[in-house]
């Protein structure tokens, strides 16, 4: 299995990018990015290039990646949310987002 360099899977110099490469990914949900799969490389790479606010919903656990347009959205729940379990984030609408 190919070893992904964190500056080549969170590309770019923005606040959200440098969060992301600093984060122990062994300790989410996501685990180690070495195994990460490249659909999830791929959409990383295009949240953290788009200029919109976009947020990445991955994996059973709904791990949560987004970029620097997201965080006025997510306000004071970033840094926080980036890579937590969606359910953790969000506790007081979970029941009503999973029966979408």
């Amino acid at each position: 299995m190919p070893i992904f360099k964190h500056n080549e899977v969170f590309p770019g110099s923005s606040e959200t990018s440098a969060i992301l490469r600093s984060i122990d990914w062994t300790k989410t949900p996501l685990g180690a990015v070495d195994g990460w799969p490249q659909s999830l490389r791929t959409s990383i790479s295009i949240c953290l290039n788009s200029a919109f606010a976009i947020l990445v919903w991955w994996g059973p656990e709904l791990a949560m990646l987004y970029n620097d347009a997201y965080v006025p959205v997510i306000s004071s729940k970033h840094p926080r949310a980036l890579g937590a379990r969606g359910r953790e984030i969000f506790p007081e609408v979970w029941t009503r987002l999973v029966r979408c």
